[in-house]
């Protein structure tokens, strides 16, 4: 009797032990499912059948939905309504987890989000899956594993095929396009964004449910994400570079898109700094504004001086050095720049 009592015991604190090992944040997904990257792509991507996706979609899997009421919106830039639904999980990529530091080294989930900026009846139109949350966004010293090594290999151990369509990079920002394909699952283009910096360096995936693949996707996205850098192929056309310039001239000071950019693209090779440094400015001011966010400061115009003092001082003395811009100039494109930026994180008042 004694030694069935210290088995049962035994068992019972090895149970225990290895839960208090297993450490996971949110806290929430402790002892939830683990899913290969390859895994949840796979079960993220539509059947073979289906049409759009509603925003009930996959509501009774493993993804632990924070948004309970369905979904939510929120304001993004030029008053456009984004509509969005968030969830977390725990991911891998090849055996490989993201980790936070809190009291220990502890595994960090991963957040998964519908999003769409049509009516909600359409449904979702692209998924995104990148380590963190929006509360916790992975970026710091404190986080391991937000960049994470290419997902094509455990893509195929999901029996996912990858076709490269596209490759865009500017500066330490990047977008490769894949095109996925399961024999039980619709096509579906994937992008998989790729951002480093002084501040260190993160990737997330993006399931686009609406696009399909073409000769124009690369174009489309290079005005979608670098739309700053969308003027590149104009290098060595000066008379249209001036006619753009001139066409981007507003009297509307409120008018922040039409902001004017004077600038000389005949030179490649300053075009090519250029597009590196501003790429490198947006990631400091994001990177940095989510920081500043997890630290309680939300007052818009002290992140801003943050943005445009310590990640836009560089390009501002890059533009009035090569005599681009005067230090007005410079300074009111960086200040466009950093608000452009800032429309793209939640919670900032």
């Amino acid at each position: 009797m004694i030694k069935f009592l210290l088995t049962i015991g035994l068992i019972a604190c090895l149970v225990a032990c290895s839960r208090d090992d297993e450490r996971v944040y949110p806290t929430s997904l402790q002892g939830g499912a683990k899913f290969e990257i390859g895994e949840l792509v796979l079960l993220l991507m539509p059947d073979a059948d289906q049409g759009a996706i509603g925003w009930e979609y996959r509501s009774n899997s493993d993804i632990q939905w924070i948004t309970t009421s369905g979904y939510a919106e929120r304001e993004r830039d030029k008053g456009e309504t984004e509509y969005y639904r968030d969830g977390v999980v725990r991911v891998n990529i090849n055996g490989k987890v993201s980790t936070v530091l809190r009291e220990r080294i502890t595994e960090l989930g991963w957040r998964v989000s519908f999003l769409s900026v049509s009516p909600p009846k359409f449904g979702v139109e692209s998924i995104e899956i990148e380590p963190g949350s929006r509360d916790a966004p992975c970026f710091g010293t404190n986080y391991e594993g937000c960049w994470f090594e290419s997902p094509i290999k455990s893509f195929s151990s999901a029996s996912i095929s990858a076709k490269l369509l596209c490759n865009v990079e500017r500066g330490q920002e990047g977008v490769k396009a894949y095109e996925l394909r399961h024999h039980d699952k619709r096509p579906v283009v994937m992008y998989w964004h790729e951002s480093g910096g002084s501040g260190g360096s993160t990737a997330w995936l993006v399931l686009d449910l609406k696009q399909t693949p073409s000769t124009e996707l690369c174009r489309a996205i290079e005005k979608k994400y670098f739309p700053l850098s969308a003027t590149s192929d104009l290098v060595g056309q000066p008379d249209k570079t001036k006619q753009i310039s001139k066409n981007l001239h507003t009297n509307d000071s409120s008018d922040k898109q039409k902001k004017t950019l004077e600038y000389d693209f005949e030179s490649a090779q300053r075009m090519r700094v250029f597009d590196q440094m501003v790429a490198e400015s947006s990631h400091c001011m994001e990177s940095g504004a989510k920081a500043m966010l997890m630290q309680g400061s939300r007052n818009k115009e002290q992140i801003l001086l943050f943005q445009t003092t310590v990640c836009g001082g560089p390009l501002v003395k890059f533009l009035i050095s090569d005599g681009s811009m005067n230090t007005a100039q410079a300074n009111e494109f960086v200040r466009f720049l950093a608000e452009r930026v800032l429309v793209s994180v939640p919670g900032v008042k």
